[in-house]
């Protein structure tokens, strides 16, 4: 039998108007996440709701992500961060090709297996191009800040370069143990 996890939004209460849009972000997540087959990108086996629990399931990566990687060993060689790297693009690449953009591509959603397969994880801020605009208008600027592109601090509008922004960043990283960001910049910019 195969591992599996289970990642859950758990609603309290249903008066908050912000509710249906985390209900909608996670329902968003889940349909595109479930149409996502490809060896670079981790797999969506089921969602579901119980309640006002809402979750998917999702194929169990063995191994450990980029910056526990970096974190335990230290920064990586070139050969190794550039395996990582082009592991990284070509899932980013098939889900572009989509029409979809990840928008929180970081060292810590960049899974390397026990086989040493890539694994894009963490498709929680994942957006249909095309729905950006009105998705974010509504829920704000999402990403991990020492990550996003410049593009993404302004706007929640952004498109498949702000991945490929993020995947340089992500490569600086895993080079030289630190965010080409320093981490006090990010106070300023929000």
């Amino acid at each position: 039998m195969q591992k599996q996890v289970v990642k859950c939004l758990w609603l309290m209460g249903s008066g908050n108007p912000s509710d249906s849009a985390f209900v909608d972000r996670f329902q968003q997540e889940a349909r595109i996440a479930a149409e996502m087959t490809h060896q670079n990108l981790v797999r969506v086996t089921h969602v579901d709701r119980l309640g006002e629990l809402h979750y998917l399931v999702m194929e169990y990566v063995e191994g450990e992500d980029c910056a526990r990687r970096v974190e335990r060993t230290g920064p990586m060689d070139e050969e190794t961060a550039l395996t990582v790297l082009l592991g990284a693009a070509r899932g980013l690449g098939y889900a572009h090709q989509r029409g979809i953009v990840h928008r929180d591509v970081k060292p810590a959603n960049l899974m390397i297996s026990a086989h040493g397969e890539v694994k894009v994880i963490d498709l929680g801020l994942a957006r249909a191009i095309d729905s950006t605009r009105q998705l974010g208008a509504t829920i704000g600027t999402l990403g991990t800040p020492l990550y996003m592109a410049p593009e993404q601090w302004q706007s929640a509008n952004v498109d498949a370069t702000a991945d490929v922004w993020a995947l340089g960043a992500v490569l600086h990283f895993l080079l030289t143990g630190r965010s080409p960001i320093p981490e006090h910049a990010t106070d300023t910019a929000t």
